[in-house]
């Protein structure tokens, strides 16, 4: 990148900011702030007296620290460099540049050239002071050395040096009132001077970086949001790497969740515990007790389970002993995949229990309720899909870093299909595709060896899952039905590639798994999805038995899928 190039990036990006500046969105009022302005009233014993307007102080000196560096001679965007960088862009093009545009870059380099906050040079007006009797004069002083002193004495230092030192003779209001002449005038002419360059970027005279024209360059609200994951350990624990959120987590470390947070407190620490009829623990939960209340002369408690469900229950106590627990009531709070999975798989064992305790510190059983009667076969059969479903999502928000809008919508057995195949694709494995013949496309004269499907979104419900791009194949598989692509250019040719009736297409991502030859092809991973028959998908073919293969041989190269 040239230098001037460089020179002009930067510039744009800190005019930009400039630009942004409550003070400078409207350029009318910003040019009547430049101007030094005073308003008279004479009084009738002859008195006259003098008013001049002020923006807010705390304001305006955000808008001079944000125009200093145009100002200062050692910055790579002091105005200088930035109008020898467009002069040089200008010098290099070949083409042909409006001469109201190289009148405006005279015009500005004239301009500018007033403009030095070590200088002495009268841009408004000048002040001298003495006592009436004329003693005590001070020399007089121009407003751009009133304005250097506020810059440098009042603004972003508190010593002076050289010529602005003699503004310091003045008091602050004076400093202030040539500041603010000075610098709006500095901001119009920045302003003025990007306009200059954007008109040239435009002709493609200068060319300029997309981040310098679209990258943030003001926060633009009052209250920062950021989305992640914490952990907590004990207090001596050796801070881990950065990626603790993608690998396992070391010894001591766990998420800091909602449970967890609640949990801080003693008081609030439960351990959930489901046991079978015979005794035996069906699931241990380290739940917490999230709210406390009294109604109608019993207690509740509502206990968040598994970071997903509260369950909210009462109880009696007499002579310090529980009595006649009861269930209250069951809310999710799965607001994420994640979370309905540990859901749904709160809600399989619970299935399979006969009592839930509550036990305290120590261990300490502080009462136990006696569970519904084991759900229906249907209720079940909901159950173990909704396992299925939520840890394919989950699987797949790990893989791919990404945080899937939780699926709440309806969906079927081929969502289930298209879902259990895309996570393991995603894990990198070879999968039954489908049964039947698939449609391709492939330069004339060409049979596709390989059919590639390109990366994509499967909408499932109201969850979009991305989808990583897909190879397509069968050992066996052999085209039919071949016309040519009328008016295509270069030649193509469509067709159906068919395979054996009774097996399927089988898949892989390249970005997951490298295939060498059809022999990592012949035992493809099962769907192994719960409740559903996969002949639909399938065909004859059973999950788990392999497909067939001529002798092994290296693929050819992929070609496109229509």
């Amino acid at each position: 990148m040239s230098d001037h190039r460089r020179t002009l990036d930067r510039f744009v990006l800190r005019a930009r900011r400039i630009e942004a500046h409550s003070l400078a969105r409207d350029r009318q009022a910003l040019v009547s702030l430049s101007e030094f302005a005073l308003r008279g009233h004479i009084q009738l014993d002859g008195t006259m007296q003098m008013r001049r307007a002020l923006p807010n102080e705390e304001v305006f000196e955000s808008l001079a620290a944000r125009v200093r560096p145009v100002l200062v001679k050692s910055e790579s965007v002091h105005y200088g460099r930035v109008l020898d960088a467009i002069q040089a862009g200008i010098d290099a093009t070949e083409s042909a540049v409006p001469e109201n545009i190289l009148v405006g870059l005279a015009e500005l380099r004239r301009d500018w050239s007033r403009l030095d906050v070590d200088g002495t040079t009268v841009m408004r007006f000048a002040v001298q002071s003495s006592k009436i009797d004329g003693s005590e004069s001070t020399p007089q002083v121009s407003d751009t050395q009133l304005a250097a002193a506020w810059l440098y004495g009042d603004l972003v230092h508190v010593d002076t040096r050289g010529r602005k030192s003699d503004g310091l003779l003045f008091p602050v209001k004076e400093r202030y009132s040539a500041a603010v002449t000075y610098f709006a005038h500095a901001v119009a002419l920045t302003l003025k001077t990007m306009d200059l360059v954007m008109a040239l970027h435009e002709l493609g005279v200068i060319d300029l970086a997309e981040d310098s024209l679209t990258e943030a360059v003001v926060v633009g609200v009052d209250e920062l949001v950021e989305e992640g994951v914490a952990f907590v350990a004990p207090v001596d624990s050796p801070m881990p790497g950065l990626d603790i959120a993608i690998q396992e987590l070391p010894e001591g470390f766990r998420p800091f969740t909602v449970t967890e947070l609640l949990r801080q407190t003693q008081a609030n620490q439960v351990q959930v515990v489901l046991t079978a009829d015979d005794g035996s623990t069906v699931g241990e939960y380290e739940a917490a007790v999230s709210r406390r209340g009294e109604h109608n002369g019993r207690l509740h408690w509502e206990v968040l389970v598994g970071g997903a469900v509260t369950f909210e229950v009462s109880f009696g106590v007499k002579d310090d002993e529980i009595t006649d627990g009861r269930f209250e009531g069951v809310t999710s709070r799965a607001s994420s995949n994640r979370m309905k999975l540990a859901e749904a798989m709160l809600a399989r064992e619970m299935s399979t229990s006969r009592h839930m305790s509550f036990n305290i510190a120590g261990g300490e059983n502080f009462f136990t309720l006696n569970l519904p009667p084991s759900p229906g076969s249907e209720e079940k059969a909901f159950i173990d899909i909704s396992i299925d479903t939520f840890y394919d999502l989950v699987v797949i928000e790990n893989i791919t870093r990404r945080a899937l809008r939780p699926l709440t919508g309806e969906y079927n057995s081929a969502d289930r299909a298209l879902l259990r195949r895309t996570r393991l694709l995603w894990e990198g494995q070879v999968v039954p595709f489908r049964s039947g013949a698939l449609p391709a496309t492939s330069p004339a004269g060409v049979v596709p060896q390989v059919i590639m499907m390109p990366a994509m979104t499967l909408p499932i419900a109201d969850t979009e899952i991305p989808v990583p791009a897909t190879c397509i194949r069968h050992p066996l598989m052999k085209p039919e039905s071949v016309t040519a692509v009328t008016d295509s250019d270069p030649a193509l040719d469509e067709m159906k590639m068919v395979i054996p009736s009774d097996e399927p297409f089988v898949a892989w991502a390249p970005e997951k798994r490298q295939i060498v030859s059809d022999a990592d092809l012949l035992h493809p991973s099962p769907w192994g999805l719960s409740h559903f028959d996969s002949h639909v998908f399938l065909g004859g073919w059973s999950e788990g038995t392999g497909i067939s293969a001529p002798a092994n041989a290296p693929l050819a190269p992929p070609s496109s899928s229509s």
